[in-house]
């Protein structure tokens, strides 16, 4: 959500300065792009979380089985 809200605030800024939209239809637009751009984005920063980790070798020890 981190870098969702990153992306989207300055492009919500910018079509509030172009467009006279009513205040209930902003966030009627808004929330489901937010929501989109959320699920969309997830994979690849949880991806970059666990590669970074794990080339920073934080990692847990192999369980053994006896």
């Amino acid at each position: 959500m981190f870098l969702v809200l990153h992306l989207m605030v300055p492009i919500l800024l910018a079509a509030d300065r172009v467009w006279d939209l009513a205040l209930g239809l902003e966030p009627a637009i808004a929330l489901p792009i937010f929501a989109i751009a959320t699920l969309v984005l997830l994979p690849f920063a949880k991806g970059t979380v666990i590669g970074f980790a794990w080339s920073r070798g934080v990692t847990r020890k192999p369980v053994s089985f006896s």
